[in-house]
């Protein structure tokens, strides 16, 4: 009977509550919390074992057939839609308090709801990891891992077709800002200037997500293998005396056993929730919201990362050419620091205004405008998560402080970047396209002026990390998870996603993210 059930929730993913009347209780060797970027990719490389029984649980609807969400080009209709937990900020001191964090309620995760912009972290970033207590993934040691990811999920690079793009990348050069295959071993080993074209991971106008590269078609799945969707985990049962995960809690009230292992890869800010509301946290916080602290685990929640962005706008005197593909097409690294030892900010050139913020405090916008988005890739700057109850239901206390860190390198690389930003678009290449600057204009001229501006209208790009950190749990108070993502003082529970995140890599998380799925699943295969 249990087989039979098996093979009717893959092949139909439904929600676990329609399938209540058949089971209330059911168990599994590994059940995955969270079916999103990393997710997807561990419960399926753990259903290649056939002697398993593998349980991934999903808080969104399945992804398959949905032309909206496979459409890289429909990426920025998703925001705020149903497919989005669309999570609010705390009040900034220094930043944008209207800030939402768009994180996605659908299988595959942000992977399925992101605009697909695809990188290798460079080496540096992994090698500073591993001197941070996170052994085992220096550069060398996960580059396989990688290299695993690209068997399954499809690349492609922009072609160099659209002339205002090329304005861009024509425009760096002329500011001594070499052009480099973003894909390349030199980007990845000698991380430096450069600017390029990104790549995506798309086929064509379709997006690979780790959905689509690694569950479909939901039809063909393994009988080992269920995939429940629309499926809330609200708690984990904790034996306080082996200290090892028992159950899982869902919103219909299901209990799913877990045999063997379970792993959370919720994302960045439900992966420590569901730690807190499980009683895995900082003793005093847990105590005040009436739940019982089963492990004393200070760092959840804490070292909440992230890259704060900012925008330019012009309007253009020209009709702007269509997208190649999704309307972020090149990008630039660079370092605006003299005691920076590699590019501290990142540009994306957009064929739009991006007015999500500066159009609501009053600044102009146009039909016919670019922009350039303009990131810090290492912020100093350090948030937490907080719950607000012990009710599952009840959001988060998500306080990012933007622009808080003492040293000020936050705001120093993003005004040096607004005036690298400027004088690009000064260059010849821009003549026929520059009409005016419209965000925020140029009467903003002084460090203090171009501060404010930058830190009033500042975005987010979607890259929360950091929530459960790597490292060395013998050494570091605020290590959540050793190398080998285990969570400390429970025997049989990982985390994978970006929250493992020690401090920042400077590029886009996506891939990444894919990244640490196949080395989990590996690590618990080799176990």
């Amino acid at each position: 009977m249990n087989s039979l059930l098996f093979r009717y929730q893959t092949t139909i993913v439904r929600s676990l509550s329609t399938l209540s009347n058949y089971m209330k209780s059911t168990s599994f060797d590994y059940v995955v919390c969270g079916g999103g970027t990393a997710g997807c990719i561990i419960g399926r490389r753990l259903a290649e074992n056939p002697n398993v029984s593998v349980c991934i649980i999903e808080g969104g609807p399945s992804d398959e057939g949905n032309e909206t969400v496979l459409d890289i080009r429909k990426w920025a209709d998703l925001l705020g839609t149903d497919f989005d937990y669309d999570y609010g900020i705390e009040e900034q001191l220094f930043g944008n308090s209207k800030i939402r964090h768009s994180r996605a309620k659908i299988l595959g995760g942000c992977s399925s709801h992101n605009a697909g912009i695809a990188f290798i972290a460079p080496d540096v970033d992994f090698d500073r990891w591993e001197r941070q207590g996170a052994h085992g993934w220096n550069a060398k040691s996960t580059r396989k891992y990688y290299d695993r990811v690209f068997e399954k999920v499809n690349l492609e690079t922009i072609a160099p077709l659209n002339p205002l793009n090329a304005a861009f990348i024509h425009s760096c050069k002329l500011v001594n800002i070499p052009e480099l295959a973003m894909n390349s071993d030199t980007f990845v080993s000698k991380f430096s200037d450069c600017c390029g074209y990104i790549q995506l991971n798309a086929k064509g106008f379709s997006r690979y997500s780790s959905a689509r590269a690694y569950l479909h078609p939901l039809s063909s799945l393994p009988s080992n293998l269920t995939v429940l969707t629309n499926t809330t985990v609200t708690k984990l049962i904790i034996d306080e005396q082996s200290k090892t995960v028992t159950t899982v809690l869902t919103s219909g009230g299901e209990q799913i056993k877990v045999n063997k292992e379970c792993v959370l890869s919720g994302g960045v800010f439900d992966s420590p929730k569901l730690l807190m509301l499980s009683g895995v946290g900082r003793e005093e916080q847990l105590k005040e919201l009436n739940i019982p602290c089963i492990v004393n685990l200070p760092g959840v929640g804490e070292n909440l990362l992230d890259h704060p962005e900012s925008v330019l706008i012009w309007e253009s005197n020209c009709s702007i050419p269509e997208p190649v593909l999704q309307r972020y097409e090149t990008v630039l690294f660079t370092k605006t620091q003299s005691y920076s030892d590699y590019p501290d900010a990142m540009f994306h050139f957009g064929l739009e205004a991006y007015d999500t913020h500066t159009k609501s405090y009053g600044y102009p916008t146009s039909e016919q405008a670019f922009c350039c988005t303009i990131s810090v890739t290492q912020a100093k700057s350090v948030g937490h998560v907080r719950l607000r109850s012990n009710n599952y239901r009840d959001p988060l206390k998500i306080d990012f402080q933007y622009f808080t860190d003492k040293q000020k390198h936050d705001e120093r690389v993003m005004v040096a970047a607004f005036k690298l930003a400027r004088q690009i678009v000064q260059q010849s290449p821009f003549e026929k396209w520059r009409k005016c600057e419209i965000a925020p204009g140029e009467h903003v001229q002084t460090d203090e002026e171009i501060s404010h501006y930058c830190r009033q209208v500042m975005n987010t790009l979607y890259h929360p990390a950091g929530t459960c950190k790597m490292g060395d749990t013998e050494k570091d108070e605020f290590a959540v998870v050793d190398s080998q993502l285990k969570v400390k003082g429970v025997k049989n529970l990982r985390v994978a996603d970006a929250s493992i995140f020690p401090d920042m890599i400077s590029v886009n998380l996506c891939i990444t993210c894919m990244m640490i799925g196949e080395k989990c699943a590996d690590m618990i295969k080799q176990e």
